[in-house]
Parts: structure tokens; sequence; C-alpha cells
């Protein structure tokens, strides 16, 4: 039995313009009656079945196309495993984001973790630093190391980084990513010869709310200050700012949540 385009797309939800895609690929090859049209055999909806198998596996249109022309059982088999390694890291990924997303949600929904200092231990980190803009667009390496980390953003978080004893109204930041270590490995994000690595170490930890205030800043430092002396802790040089979600209120103010994190002197 013979079936020309039209059905044979309609049966598998496909396009004509796609099964001519197949045909040009040379993976779906159709035959041609007396008028040039194209047509299909009965035998060619199985080969429909076995592509669209081997497409969800992760066969590529020319490794399918080697396939149904020439391709040993030594080289199927190590394409099935590959495509196994490729699945098993991507699972591990999904389970590392559904696991953050699911501590973050229940965290940030818990009104009684705001704006209260508190010691954290903090795991190793990749930070992948890019200053600005400018930086990005004369830099091809970190433009592209870049674009890599933001396409599988979360669970990192952008990053900004700051002295204490630059705080003040118009304080320079220094920007980037950050990851922990476990869940870049998880994640697959690529470890790039433009990251810096953080060790281990305690830290105050401060969640709460940021509207882009001018005064944010001066206002959080005598917090941070007082829950040192309270504890007889000395902070480092430096502390980090990681947004986590942002949202615009009713009023139309643009509300971050975000978290603060003081290194301390050990």
């Amino acid at each position: 039995m013979r079936y020309p385009i039209g059905k044979m797309a309609k049966a598998f939800g496909l396009t004509k313009e796609a099964l001519r895609y197949y045909e040009r690929a040379g993976v779906l090859i159709p035959s041609r009656d007396e008028n040039g049209y194209r047509y299909y055999e009965k035998s060619q909806i199985q080969n429909m079945a076995v592509i669209k198998r081997m497409q969800n596996i992760g066969f590529s249109l020319k490794e399918i196309a080697d396939l149904m022309t020439s391709y040993s059982e030594k080289r199927l088999f190590e394409k099935l495993e590959e495509s196994i390694r490729q699945k098993e890291k991507e699972l591990e990924y999904q389970m590392a984001l559904l696991e953050r997303l699911k501590a973050d949600t229940t965290f940030f929904q818990n009104g009684e973790n705001y704006d209260k200092p508190f010691l954290v231990e903090l795991p190793k980190r990749y930070v992948f630093y890019f200053d600005s803009v400018e930086m990005l667009v004369n830099d091809r390496g970190i433009r592209d190391d870049i674009i890599r980390w933001y396409d599988r953003m979360y669970p990192a978080l952008g990053l900004e980084t700051m002295r204490w004893e630059d705080i003040s109204l118009d304080t320079p930041r220094r920007i980037g990513l950050i990851i922990t270590v476990d869940d870049a490995k998880a994640s697959g994000f690529p470890v790039t010869k433009n990251i810096e690595i953080l060790s281990p170490c305690r830290a105050v930890q401060l969640v709460t709310t940021f509207y882009q205030e001018s005064s944010f800043f001066l206002d959080i430092a005598p917090v941070f200050e007082a829950f040192a002396q309270e504890n007889g802790l000395r902070y480092q040089k430096e502390f980090d700012l990681l947004p986590n979600f942002s949202y615009a209120e009713p009023e139309g103010r643009f509300r971050h949540i975000i978290r603060i994190y003081a290194p301390l002197e050990e």
C-alpha cells in the first residue's frame, strides 16, 4: 500500500516539510510515482517508528542516516552507552535543581528566616567574576564562558561582592555568578580557567528584602557589626550579596529576596 506525503505527515503529526527534511537527511526516502509525487511504502511506517525511537534516545539525523545504510553493532552500542551517560548527567542536574528549588521555596516562605543574622557553614564554591558589560563584549573567552554558565543558571546565583570599608552610597561592587562545587558537578556547569575557588568557611548569613534603596548597605552594616560584637566574631574584608528571587509588588516596587554572606576570620 502506498501513502502520499500528506497522509504520512498527518499520521505522525509532522509537516510535509519535516518529511522532506528527513528525506534530505537520508533517513526516510520516499519513492516517486509516474507524476513525480512522493509516496511511502507500508514498510516505511515501521522505519518511522525506529527513527523517532532513535531520536528520543539521542541519535542525530546524520547518525540515523548512517544507521539506515551501514552501522556496526559495536558503534550502535557505543552510541547507546554514550546516550545513557548523557541522560544520567541530565537526570543529576534535574534532581539537583529540584532539591535546591524545594529547599529554597521552603526556606524563603518562612518569614522567621528574614532579617536575623545567624551562623552558617559555606561549602567550597566556584565564582565567575565578569565585573562589567565591557568585559563581556571585549573578552571573547569570558563571554563564551558566561553564556555557558547562564544557560544552566539555576542553582547558580548572581553575585555582588563588596568590601566592608567601601560601604557608602556609591559602594563599588564586583559582580559575577557563584555556585557550590557539589551543585556545579551535579548541574554540569563548565569549570573554566576564569573561575575562582572559594574554600569552605563559616559565615554570618542575613536574609532580607532589597528594594535597591541607596541607603541599603549603610543600614545593614550596623546589623552585622552588632552580631559580631555579641558573638566575638571578626569578618573578612568582603561580603557577598546573592539575589534569589525578584518580583514586582502591586504598588510597583521591585522586590528582591536576597541572602548576604559575611565570611568570618578564623
